[in-house]
């Protein structure tokens, strides 16, 4: 009798085991909080100081989505230069990020959201042509918005536009002064954990 009793309960367990572990798996499924994205994106911005008249670069981006409210937050890591090593004072050798979206889909389209942020940073640039190191920092402000469009389960595309605006004067000379709007393309990938 005692062997019964117990294959019966190891038989349950393996019955009753599946079952339950799938219940517990959708509960946390469903009460994740947050979910994730990493971005990486190609632009650039018209620069006047620039013998291109423009700057090219890029951003690689965090963010940080909470699924119970339409917020996203976001931290980003962006350069735009016109050679891989800025020596001009009007190259951005670094810029880091930190932006709170509201986000939306758009016209309830599942596939189409839309964003609008405001952020603030710091931007590192080079000091001057002749000496370009160390970088001049400063702090700085944005506002941006992007579209996002769902490719597949994981993979987005999307457009961001942001407007930079950072200014300072060292020894009554400006070593830092943009108010310039940027433009980025790129992809996406959506994840949870």
């Amino acid at each position: 009798m005692r062997m019964i009793t117990i294959n019966f309960f190891f038989s349950l367990n393996f019955i009753l085991f599946p079952v339950f572990a799938g219940t517990e798996q959708a509960d946390i499924e469903t009460t994740t909080s947050l979910k994730y994205s990493a971005r990486y994106g190609i632009g650039g911005f018209s620069e006047s100081r620039s013998p291109e008249g423009s700057l090219g670069g890029g951003q690689i981006a965090f963010d940080i989505y909470l699924t119970h409210l339409p917020i996203c937050f976001s931290i980003s890591q962006e350069s735009y230069t016109n050679s891989p090593d800025p020596t001009h004072s009007y190259e951005i050798a670094r810029m880091i990020s930190a932006n709170v979206f509201y986000f939306d889909h758009l016209n309830n389209m599942d596939k189409v959201s839309y964003f609008l942020g405001i952020g603030a940073g710091k931007l590192n640039v080079p000091r001057s042509e002749t000496s370009p190191k160390p970088y001049v920092s400063d702090n700085y402000i944005n506002i941006a918005s992007r579209i996002h469009y769902k490719i597949s389960t994981h993979f987005s595309l999307y457009a961001l536009v942001k407007h930079l605006s950072a200014d300072k004067s060292v020894n009554s000379v400006k070593v830092i002064d943009y108010n310039d709007t940027i433009l980025l393309l790129g992809i996406g990938y959506d994840f949870q954990l």
